[in-house]
């Protein structure tokens, strides 16, 4: 996601929202989906927007990507997270704040946390007993199972992408 982020003309496309991917196969987990339609529908659209469109017309680019988160802003115990590709707007498939989260402490310590949404394209961040929080991270382990996804025609659409910020 980081290359996403910061190269023109590089994106990403999470799939961890496909209920076929990492199946047990022959003893190995299997990470390719067994339907291919809706990766390709996927890659193809993020070809149509990095390269055929013009780059900053988003309002007339098909969706291709989940939430990549763009700017994370501490202040003390609260980090709020900002999104691109939100779509129409952040939602929770499942529950009443956004799973799969941690925070960094002073200590260096990784500790759970929670977060609810604000607005239509951030999340705030909060964990108990943490005074100064040095990095947030999301879905930071194999097969992660985030409820965070965009909105696309008042359904969800595409899962966040996981990642990981700590501040320098």
């Amino acid at each position: 996601g980081e290359a996403a982020r910061t190269m023109d003309g590089v994106t990403v496309c999470t799939m961890l929202s496909r209920e076929d991917t990492m199946r047990e196969s022959d003893g190995w987990l299997d990470i390719h989906p067994t339907d291919k339609y809706p990766v390709a529908k996927a890659l193809a659209n993020a070809a149509l927007s990095t390269y055929y469109y013009p780059l900053g017309d988003y309002d007339k680019t098909p969706e291709y990507s989940g939430p990549l988160y763009d700017t994370v802003t501490v202040t003390g115990n609260t980090a709020t997270v900002t999104f691109n590709h939100t779509a129409e707007g952040l939602m929770l498939t499942s529950g009443t704040a956004v799973t799969e989260l941690e925070v960094k402490d002073e200590n260096g310590n990784w500790v759970a946390a929670t977060a609810t949404l604000q607005g239509s394209n951030a999340i705030v961040v909060t964990a108990d007993g943490v005074t100064t929080i040095t990095g947030v991270r999301m879905g930071y382990r194999n097969r992660p199972e985030l409820n965070l996804y965009s909105t696309i025609g008042g359904v969800y659409g595409y899962c966040a992408s996981p990642f990981i910020w700590t501040a320098e």
